[in-house]
């Protein structure tokens, strides 16, 4: 058991040297404000599109998409690979026009084309630290669940290492280290989740055997939301009513698809990524690179979780003593078996117990029982949170350091001030994030989903319809901020409190609707209702921040 750690923990001292040099010489490279938040407008499209998509994948992708897959027994390959595919489109529908406006904050288009300084910063600014908050937790505890397979210590230590290394890692080089350490990043998740596969399919046999492995432990597997009970059943949990199967069904199937299709386009992590382009085309191929890395990586994902149950419940270390003391477990179903290891673990290392089905991608790589597999995920795991906890508390600091005093207290910091305010507000930021995940409040999957939700209905109609639609002004906007983001909070925490889980309809919780994901198309209705009853923007406003965009 010694040897097998310090395989995997040489792995992940290789990996943190090769991060801390980037970190190194990043800072050097750090001279303005600009540099700091958003890398200087200075990336090329390849590194770009690599850090696109290691922000914006996160913890919810390597640990908490796979999970689901793993508890509703449904590969949900159609909600994976649509939100990469949407990406490209993304490319002429707002990267170049976002890189041509070339703002420093999120909240600078808003701003401008709204024609609302301090207003509208100030309501959106409670939007984004809703999601940003929410990011910061799930992405620590990813980490920090990654550091309980790396050395077997509990749950809690792991939490306080992670919280260490991740404020070091923010405080070395600002967006700049930020980019550069994600797009290195991105390639050792990919390598890392596609090792995992090989080792798997290896394991088993060959792709025939692992295609006949699937089936034989859930004979539904591949059976349509509409007709699957398990995919249901786990989504409404103790609500489920079988008389509304296949509405319910179908429901959870469609709007499992949009919780994270539109947000691909409008997330504030990853739109800060057409900020740090060096040009229009930079932006456009950002979003190209970032698809073709994204589709590679979720087919893994697909494979790993397709694969989880049985993979555990028969290749696990830890099965053969749980079964000699229960013997009942030699004959339950591969699911039950695998959560029984999961429980195991999550009491041996003091793990949350929300977070037990979490942990099942690194299961998997532990009962592949190769400590250089195990090695390179848990390295992978890292890869893929730390850019993700950047990215948002960079994202939020910005909004504190320089949105704030220059728009809405109307005295714009000294530069050196500005980037220490900064870092300060993204270890505050990091810190909160941390004593939160101490016991998070849902599943990794739930809690980047109630952030798509109310960021994407609060954000993405006024983004989109801003620039392509003439229309909109500012009383539209305002109106559509205070009235979405707090429906959609609400309601998230309504079906989660009040009816024990986020996919219930709050208003009937019969039905399947992942994370009140009907409030994306609500939200857009809506925002063209007001635009159409409202007064409309400036002529100069509209020359400026939409005709311009489209010269």
């Amino acid at each position: 058991m010694a040897q097998y750690n310090w395989v995997v923990i040489t792995t992940v001292i290789v990996y943190f040297i090769i991060i801390t040099i980037i970190g190194i010489w990043s800072r050097k490279r750090l001279r303005a404000p600009t540099d700091y938040h958003i890398a200087g407008r200075s990336v090329g499209a390849f590194v770009n599109g690599s850090a696109y998509i290691a922000s914006y994948f996160s913890p919810a992708s390597l640990l908490g998409l796979p999970a689901f897959i793993f508890l509703l027994s449904y590969p949900m390959y159609w909600a994976l690979l649509g939100i990469t595919a949407i990406l490209p489109i993304g490319a002429g529908l707002v990267a170049a026009q976002l890189r041509r406006y070339a703002p420093v904050s999120v909240l600078d288009y808003y701003a401008d084309r709204y024609e609302s300084q301090k207003l509208s910063r100030i309501i959106l600014t409670f939007a984004i630290f809703w999601g940003g908050i929410l990011y910061i937790v799930l992405s620590v505890t990813g980490m920090t669940l990654t550091m309980v397979a790396i050395a077997h210590i509990s749950y809690l230590w792991s939490l306080f290492i992670s919280l260490i290394i991740v404020i070091i890692y923010v405080w070395l080089g600002g967006m700049i280290a930020t980019t550069w350490n994600a797009a290195v990043q991105a390639w050792i998740m990919l390598i890392a989740a596609w090792a995992v596969v090989a080792g798997l399919v290896g394991k088993v046999g060959g792709w025939g055997a692992l295609w006949h492995h699937v089936v034989a432990a859930n004979p539904h597997f591949f059976y349509s939301g509409p007709y699957n009970k398990l995919f249901v059943s786990v989504l409404t949990k103790k609500n489920f009513d079988p008389s509304v199967l296949y509405v319910s069904g179908a429901l959870g199937t469609i709007l499992f698809y949009f919780t994270w299709h539109f947000g691909a386009l409008s997330m504030p992590y990853a739109i800060v990524r057409i900020f740090t382009a060096t040009d229009e085309r930079t932006a456009r191929w950002t979003m190209v690179w970032a698809s073709l890395i994204g589709n590679l990586f979720y087919i893994a994902l697909i494979i790993i979780g397709s694969a989880a149950a049985f993979f555990i419940a028969d290749y696990h270390p830890e099965v053969q003593a749980l079964v000699q003391a229960n013997p009942k477990l030699a004959s339950a179903p591969a699911l039950v078996k695998a959560v029984a290891v999961l429980k195991y673990l999550a009491h041996k290392y003091a793990v949350p117990g929300t977070e037990v089905p979490d942990y099942s991608t690194l299961a998997v790589a532990e009962a592949v029982r190769n400590s250089v597999v195990l090695g390179l995920l848990t390295a992978g795991g890292l890869a893929i949170a730390m850019p993700t906890i950047a990215s948002w508390a960079l994202l939020m600091a910005t909004i504190v350091s320089r949105d704030w005093p220059a728009y809405v207290f109307e005295r714009r910091l000294p530069p050196e001030k500005e980037i220490f305010l900064a870092r300060v507000t993204a270890t505050i930021l990091i810190i909160i994030g941390g004593l939160i995940a101490i016991a998070p409040p849902a599943l990794i999957l739930d809690m980047s989903g109630a952030a798509f939700v109310v960021l994407t209905s609060t954000l993405a109609p006024p983004l989109f319809f801003g620039i392509w639609w003439k229309r909109p002004g500012r009383l539209a906007a305002l109106i559509h901020y205070i009235v979405i983001f707090p429906l959609t909070a609400f309601s998230w925490l309504y079906a989660k409190y009040h009816w024990g889980t986020p996919h219930a309809f709050f208003l009937d919780p019969r039905y399947a609707t992942p994370h009140q994901a009907y409030w994306i198309f609500v939200a857009f209705v809506f925002f063209i209702i007001v635009s159409l009853v409202t007064p409309r923007p400036k002529e100069e406003t509209v020359k400026k921040y939409v005709d311009a965009l489209h010269a």
